[in-house]
């Protein structure tokens, strides 16, 4: 094989990269290049180093990685980037492959990105390990930084629904009060998936409203509801059932056998709950098997410890995810580009 790294910048290798994740059992939907175009539609001050591994002509994995010039924070969009199954059969052969390919890559931004950077990972699946003890993995960041290890094996938790259990089960699973609020709700809202032209619109019309300042471009709006389209995520909707005015709104993606709860706002108290249930019941229906609700213990704010109680209280686990350490010091040198 000639084997090469090269920067993931034009709109053919994006297209390659996309259907490789659709195809490849382990992916995930962060591998995606159009996950990394929605993350730079959010803020375009982010700066793109994403790079392709190339056999050939034919792409055979991806790494997706944008830097915060402002945070002084690197972005990846997963550690385990998608394997084409024909290249390496063995899981521990496709992690040692990807590994030196990192040391290479990050090698590079290392020597070329001044002072003291961090970097933040998304969300780690266990079912992209398989069999693979998380525990013995080692960062292929240690070899190019030069430093101790900073894998962190138990850093991260997030609350994980498994949603093959019966839907009484599933309800009964919710906190005592939430089943009372999502009872007393069915009196008050109307809650249903919706997408049509002007669905996003009307999201981004009470995101807005909700916390009274536009947020974030419009074009990232557009993005995630190009995933719906494609149906990859779902808008879910709460109307007052009077006025049939919107007073709330939550955006899920699902990917194969996960979902993952990624953006909400409302405009009345209790609507959030509602909205949850009527999620866990479509993505039970449909047949995802694990819905991924969001992170624990990872903000100490008051809002923050707020947003995970309320997570906590629809059921689940927690799973712990290994992150990279987010505290790590560059050398500086200035002799030229990452690519």
């Amino acid at each position: 094989m000639s084997i090469t790294v090269v920067p993931l910048s034009t709109v053919t290798l994006t297209e390659q990269i996309d259907a490789l994740v659709e195809v490849t059992p382990s992916s995930w939907f962060w591998h995606r290049p159009k996950w990394r175009d929605y993350e730079m539609a959010r803020n375009p001050r982010l700066l793109d180093y994403s790079w392709a591994v190339m056999d050939g002509d034919e792409p055979v994995a991806s790494q997706l990685l944008t830097y915060n010039p402002d945070l002084r924070l690197f972005g990846l969009g997963d550690l385990g980037a998608p394997f084409a199954a024909q290249v390496y059969a063995s899981t521990s052969r496709q992690f040692e492959f990807i590994s030196a390919l990192m040391d290479e890559t990050f090698g590079r931004i290392v020597r070329h990105i001044p002072a003291q950077v961090r970097f933040r990972s998304m969300p780690l699946h266990a079912h992209f390990y398989h069999d693979a003890d998380r525990e013995t993995l080692v960062s292929p960041l240690d070899n190019a930084m030069g430093h101790s290890p900073l894998w962190l094996s138990e850093s991260c938790r997030t609350r994980v629904i498994d949603l093959s259990m019966p839907i009484e089960e599933l309800w009964s699973a919710l906190r005592k009060s939430y089943r009372h609020t999502v009872l007393d709700s069915e009196a008050r809202l109307v809650v249903s998936k919706e997408h049509n032209d002007q669905t996003w619109r009307l999201c981004q019309w009470l995101h807005m409203k909700a916390s009274g300042r536009q947020t974030r471009p419009s074009e990232s709006w557009v993005y995630q509801d190009s995933f719906v389209h494609a149906d990859e995520a779902s808008w879910f909707l709460a109307k007052d059932q009077k006025t049939e005015e919107l007073v709330g709104f939550a955006y899920v993606i699902h990917w194969k056998q996960w979902a993952y709860y990624a953006s909400a706002a409302s405009l009345r108290p209790n609507v959030s709950h509602a909205l949850q249930w009527k999620i866990i019941q479509d993505l039970k229906a449909r047949g995802v098997r694990y819905y991924e609700i969001g992170h624990q213990g990872q903000d100490a704010s008051k809002k923050g410890k707020g947003i995970e109680f309320f997570r906590r209280g629809f059921g689940g686990v927690d799973v712990v995810q290994p992150i990279y350490s987010t505290d790590l010091l560059m050398r500086t040198d200035n002799s030229g580009s990452v690519h």
